[in-house]
């Protein structure tokens, strides 16, 4: 890896501190009985104190808003936003009247910002009947970004990266390219807590989703060879299915998330996992899996339709999918240190993941917990494998170099399919995003105890890593990345 191409230490205590980003004044609420709760609700939550925000809830919920949520998953709203954002900030009030208001208010930490709406009954004394959150994906227009050096770049996340590991909000690595030449890296906090092992650059993080970048490549390989075709039906490649799905799903389908099938992560994938080592041990877990809607109707993400993209390049290709992506992507964009590695198996230089959610999304407040019981035994085509910093921006400028596909299939993966997630589109296996006027085409992970993320930006020139061992830690890295990138 190459070397920083500064000093973070002098640039930190040189760098005069930026006015043009510093907040501004935070406006004030409406003296109404909405205005009144969401500003008491503000307080409770940037206490920070479960049992406060408890409190409040109890106090200021009306009987309605129960019926329609129990209380115990209003709380679970609090655990989880709160700790992504470790506060809100009030950034402006966009609609109110006496009994209804919405505002828009920005993390404390990070880059991000989210849409509060409020409602309470016109009686006194108003309670809350309804209350939604939603994450807003909108970055400042570029007329108020100024644009950022490589220097000040490294600098600015630098300091983000700092402070969230000072609340133990992120370990692991972050690494910033520009133009083949390091901007930044870091790795921070521990592959291993209980051995107190340091993570390093070249530590190997499970990479959730991401694996669905390189089964998406191998599928794109096989049919430049002619070896499969994007329009052909899944049963062409895949037995045991049903009628339906044989017949009228596409490879190409399966690929942009059209499918209409779901997720193999299931009670019958929980009791069994131990087992499932290969693309084969997982297929019986999908066969009875039915179409939540006609093929090509809608974006819904699906595991499945990447396990069964996995089965099709086995087919196509006569090798086993593991050993297919290691000969044709993994080598030949020189990722020496990316694998399937079993989690029985004892693998140098591998993190551990770190979690304080179950399975099924709940947050469990307290010390972080280890994810082996709940992990994936191997990872596979629709993700769970694993990878370092270092290889994954090996692979970015291979993929984007034409190294793996030509350039006229790199174009036809990350082309826009359909709209995916808030500011966010699907190609096939490639998330794009439009972050002011420059396009963000990669892929990221989450699991508990997984957060990653693969950012290439094609008319920049820049690539960003971020890979971690904790809940959702990603997130304010590479968001924060986006906006001093995309300037």
């Amino acid at each position: 890896m190459l070397p920083l191409i500064f000093s973070l230490t002098f640039a930190l205590a040189l760098t005069p501190p930026d006015k043009s980003t510093e907040p501004p004044q935070t406006p004030k609420l409406p003296d109404s009985p909405a205005g009144k709760a969401l500003a008491l609700w503000l307080e409770a939550f940037n206490s920070g104190k479960p049992d406060t925000m408890k409190e409040f809830l109890k106090s200021h919920l009306a009987p309605s808003a129960l019926e329609k949520r129990p209380f115990e998953s209003w709380v679970e709203e609090y655990h989880l936003v709160h700790d992504d954002a470790r506060g809100l900030v009030l950034d402006r009030v966009t609609g109110a009247s006496d009994h209804e208001i919405t505002a828009e208010a920005r993390v404390r930490m990070g880059l991000g910002a989210f849409r509060v709406r409020m409602k309470v009954t016109d009686a006194a004394p108003h309670g809350i009947t309804e209350f939604r959150l939603q994450r807003l994906p909108q970055l400042p227009p570029s007329g108020a970004a100024p644009k950022r050096t490589d220097a000040q770049i490294a600098t600015e996340i630098d300091q983000l990266v700092r402070a969230l590991v000072a609340a133990d909000k992120f370990s692991g690595v972050v690494v910033v390219t520009h133009a083949g030449k390091t901007v930044y890296e870091r790795a921070v906090g521990q592959a291993s807590k209980a051995h107190g092992v340091a993570n390093r650059i070249d530590t190997k993080f499970n990479l959730g989703s991401m694996n669905k970048m390189f089964t998406a490549v191998a599928v794109v390989q096989l049919a430049e060879a002619g070896k499969l075709r994007l329009d052909d039906p899944i049963g062409r490649y895949v037995t045991g299915l049903s009628e339906k799905t044989a017949q009228t799903v596409t490879i190409r389908h399966l690929l942009a998330h059209t499918s209409g099938l779901g997720s193999f992560l299931n009670d019958q994938f929980d009791a069994q996992k131990a087992k499932l080592r290969t693309v084969t041990d997982f297929l019986p877990l999908v066969a009875d899996e039915t179409l939540a809607f006609m093929p090509g109707e809608k974006f819904a993400y699906s595991n499945t339709g990447f396990l069964l993209l996995g089965a099709a390049v086995e087919k196509a290709s006569g090798q086993d999918y593991f050993a297919y992506v290691k000969k044709h992507i993994y080598q030949p964009a020189g990722m020496a240190d990316t694998d399937a590695f079993e989690i029985d198996a004892d693998v140098p230089n591998l993190a551990t993941g770190y979690t304080r959610t179950d399975i099924g999304g709940k947050f469990h407040p307290g010390p972080w917990r280890n994810n082996v019981l709940i992990q994936l035994t191997k990872g596979g085509p629709a993700g769970g494998g694993y990878s370092t910093a270092p290889d994954l921006t090996r692979f970015a400028a291979a993929f984007i170099g034409g190294k793996l596909v030509p350039h006229r299939a790199v174009r036809t993966l990350t082309q826009p399919r359909v709209d995916a997630f808030p500011g966010t589109k699907y190609g096939y296996g490639f998330m794009i995003t439009n972050v002011r006027t420059h396009s963000v085409v990669g892929h990221g992970g989450g699991f508990p105890g997984v957060s990653t993320r693969l950012d290439m930006y094609p008319d920049l020139d820049y690539t960003v890593v971020v890979l971690s061992n904790y809940d959702r830690a990603a997130t304010p890295v590479f968001e924060t990345l986006r906006d001093l990138i995309a300037r």
